[in-house]
């Protein structure tokens, strides 16, 4: 499945391919490395949803995130910082 990662505050896309997804987490590949946002959106068109994640960790051009409410998010703002991917 292909999706657009939306970094909060950003008028910039990243296109990504998930290679696994649960109801707490999703494994994502980039086709490039990017630098990316610790905390931001998924956006999964052909599933018809919205995630907001937060990266857990990554090797090369991928990266495994925890899909989060929007509460636990707003706390973890203040220590926002970009990693590349």
């Amino acid at each position: 499945m292909r999706g657009i990662v939306s970094p909060a505050d950003s008028d910039f896309t990243i296109d990504y391919v998930v290679r696994d997804i649960s109801k707490k987490g999703a494994q994502l590949k980039f086709n490039s490395p990017r630098s990316i946002p610790k905390n931001f959106e998924l956006d999964i068109p052909v599933k018809g949803q919205i995630y907001q994640g937060k990266v857990v960790w990554l090797d090369g051009d991928e990266i495994s995130v925890a899909l989060e409410t929007n509460a636990s998010l707003d706390a973890a703002h203040s220590t926002d910082t970009e990693i590349f991917v």
